[in-house]
């Protein structure tokens, strides 16, 4: 499509009715940019900045992102294939060494007794993993090259859904059943990396490339709260536009920092109220 999602709402329900489905996205798009946030601050202190506020950590992820934002969707673009090539890199890297640690009996049983979670798993799978991609309807109507956005479309979400494939793989080829219980099974895989005793704390280098990754999923999606949010107000001007950044910021900073109490809140909102939740907004 040549307009965003906010165009196309107006279009086809008339301003009033448009504008209100705009605020249902920009709630949409906030929920998700908080969980994100969170998710990655509850990572970082729980495993890597233990002495840190939570505060300080969600403060200068979110500084970072307004900068991006407001460089503008070229210069988050091409951050982006940078980061995402070198994600690609360090994700063969380990797949190569951590081979001696997969189990093909860890697949077993493909459908055994817990086969009835299975639904719920792929309501989970498709309303927040994939959820987020709505984000991208927002960004449409910034495509310059609108001959080719169908076939690079599909070779992203070809890509993606590789990379993302061959990392719920590698996982439970090395924890088996303890992909289920874990919260942070990426990390719990990584740290099994064995080079020998050559290095020490090897996984925290590893680990960098998974929050670089998330970071553009902040940005892209914080991007796309900043467009929907200016629609919502009929902001054209671009330094107006611009002035939102901040603001949205702020909010963000306590939206991500009050939205749970802890990994266990967390996981329990993942698990049990965000899916019904989200599963509204793409339905929609």
């Amino acid at each position: 499509p040549a307009k965003t999602i906010c165009d196309m709402a107006e279009d086809a329900l008339g301003l009033y009715v448009g504008k209100f489905v705009e605020a249902l996205y920009i709630v949409f798009f906030f929920l998700v940019l908080s969980l994100n946030l969170r998710s990655m601050g509850n990572f970082l202190t729980g495993n890597m900045l233990p002495e840190v506020p939570i505060l300080l950590i969600l403060g200068l992820m979110l500084f970072v992102g307004a900068f991006a934002v407001r460089k503008g969707l070229s210069v988050i673009g091409a951050g982006s294939f940078f980061i995402f090539a070198v994600f690609v890199f360090m994700l063969i890297l380990e797949l190569i060494l951590q081979i001696r640690q997969m189990r093909l009996d860890n697949f077993l049983p493909l459908l055994g007794e817990e086969s009835k979670f299975i639904p719920k798993g792929i309501l989970y799978s498709f309303t927040i993993p994939m959820g987020r991609t709505v984000s991208l309807l927002v960004l449409m109507g910034f495509v310059a090259d609108r001959e080719n956005l169908k076939k690079t479309m599909y070779k992203g979400i070809l890509l993606g859904g590789g990379v993302l494939l061959a990392i719920v793989l590698r996982d439970t080829a090395v924890l088996g059943v303890l992909v289920g219980v874990l919260l942070n099974t990426v990390f719990e895989t990584v740290q099994l990396l064995d080079l020998v005793g050559l290095f020490t704390r090897v996984e925290v280098i590893f680990i960098l490339q998974y929050v670089f990754i998330a970071f553009i999923d902040v940005a892209v999606i914080f991007f796309s709260l900043k467009v929907a949010l200016g629609k919502l107000f009929n902001i054209k001007d671009r330094k107006k536009d611009q002035r939102l950044v901040y603001p949205i910021g702020v909010a963000l900073l306590f939206g991500a920092y009050y939205i749970c109490s802890s990994n266990t809140h967390l996981r329990s909102l993942l698990e049990n109220v965000i899916p019904y939740l989200f599963l509204i907004f793409q339905i929609g």
